[in-house]
């Protein structure tokens, strides 16, 4: 990846090189990247703009986020805060509110991103969030549920941990966990390796959010993080709860709100 400029703009460019060495499904990743991000249009998705080959190399130019992933972010701010530093909660308010709507948005589209992750939010000059990473997203065509099981271990739902048809629900739960991990810098299920990690998944049970928390932010944790995804709420169930508005217009945040239902 790499930082280029152009008519006083900066933007990103991701180099993947097409050789031999290059097996066929990083290939297909890459390429998919690239036609789902030309498809989409959203101030809270990083903004495709081109995609090229040259000298055995495919090249994708995308927006760049000035403050890098939110989970360098966090782990920045930690170290160079006290142990027990955390981020008020207009601050998570704020991005959980723009990660949802651009997921809604990707929803919208018939599109799962099957890696939501802190790895794969941005954050721009201001600190607002942005979703990137888009090559492991499919598009679901005809179909409500997609088999492969693809993901990061801390973020994957009950559902994909039993090798179960997954859906939308998937990427609505490892939002879920970014919000948990949000407010208390700690994934809600951790474990020593996958299979005791997957265990603790299945059933549910997170560390209870610190008593200092909001109610409104412990009953979203509780709202999303349902181990039955026929229980789990969808991202419109999400953005048209009493809070999730309360907030987004607390916050000045009610034209983007609105603009989904114009």
């Amino acid at each position: 990846i790499y930082k280029v400029k152009k008519n006083n703009k900066i933007y990103v460019l991701k180099e993947i090189p097409i050789n031999k060495n290059v097996d066929n499904e990083k290939l297909e990743s890459v390429k998919n990247e690239a036609v789902i991000l030309s498809s989409l249009n959203n101030k809270y998705i990083v903004k495709y703009y081109e995609s090229f080959y040259l000298s055995q190399n495919i090249y994708i130019v995308m927006e760049y986020c000035e403050k890098g992933d939110l989970c360098t972010y966090m782990s920045e701010r930690q170290k160079k805060q006290k142990q027990n530093y955390h981020f008020d909660e207009d601050f998570i308010w704020r991005l959980f509110i723009q990660i949802s709507l651009g997921l809604y948005y990707i929803h919208s589209k018939k599109i799962l991103h099957r890696d939501i992750k802190t790895l794969n939010i941005f954050l721009t000059k201001d600190l607002s969030g942005k979703i990137g990473d888009l090559g492991v997203a499919k598009v679901l065509e005809g179909t409500n549920h997609a088999i492969t099981f693809i993901g990061t271990p801390y973020y994957v739902s009950p559902e994909m941990c039993q090798n179960k048809p997954y859906n939308e629900k998937s990427d609505i739960w490892a939002l879920g966990c970014i919000l948990y991990e949000l407010i208390t810098f700690c994934h809600p299920f951790t474990a020593s390796n996958q299979a005791a990690l997957f265990i603790k998944i299945l059933h549910g049970n997170y560390t209870p959010l610190p008593e200092n928390t909001s109610k409104d932010l412990v009953n979203m944790v509780k709202f999303i993080l349902q181990k039955n995804y026929n229980k789990r709420p969808s991202m419109k169930d999400i953005i048209t709860s009493k809070s999730f508005i309360y907030h987004t217009k607390r916050l000045g945040l009610e034209n983007d709100l609105n603009e989904i239902f114009d």
